[in-house]
């Protein structure tokens, strides 16, 4: 893993309420970081991560939900494929449920194999991502900075599951 050399203490001029985490993707086992001790979402690693105060690292046995699906570890079980949100009231029937699978981004299998996390005070690696929890003022500071000088578009997409999907890949 490559060691962090981007500058990014700009972040911490904008005291946001809850840390930046830094994630990196990773086909081989991290050295020098601890792995996760529990099984969680991979929604809910952010929050670890900004509570964690340390780095560490998940495997495909850390990933407690669909996180392993958007993550290229599993494949979509075809017994469950749209079987899950009409009884939590997500989707009306399993034909709309399916539509989540065709839209949503993945990591082919076998790419990513172990995720890292660190809080942005400790982030010793270069991350793929820097997930940021910001007001709209400063959401709005850190998009137009992000199209400044490339001026490339930035677009948000989502649906009511799966969401992890949307948001790491």
């Amino acid at each position: 893993m490559r060691p962090l050399q981007t500058d990014l203490s700009i972040f911490e001029k904008f005291k946001f309420e809850k840390p930046p985490v830094g994630v990196k993707f990773l086909f081989a086992r991290p050295e020098g970081i601890k792995q996760l001790d529990k099984s969680i979402a991979l929604c809910e690693m952010i929050k670890e991560g900004q509570q964690s105060g340390a780095p560490f690292y998940i495997a495909k046995e850390n990933e407690a939900c669909v996180g392993k699906i958007a993550l290229g570890m599993e494949e979509i079980p075809l017994v469950e494929a749209g079987l899950v949100g009409p009884p939590l009231g997500i989707y009306q029937e399993p034909r709309a449920n399916n539509q989540l699978y065709q839209y949503a981004p993945k990591f082919k299998k076998g790419i990513v194999n172990y995720i890292a996390f660190s809080p942005l005070d400790k982030l010793n690696f270069e991350p793929d991502l820097l997930i940021l929890m910001a007001t709209v003022k400063q959401a709005e500071i850190v998009l137009r900075a992000m199209s400044y000088a490339t001026g490339e578009m930035w677009e948000t997409r989502g649906l009511p599951a799966f969401a992890c999907s949307f948001m790491y890949v």
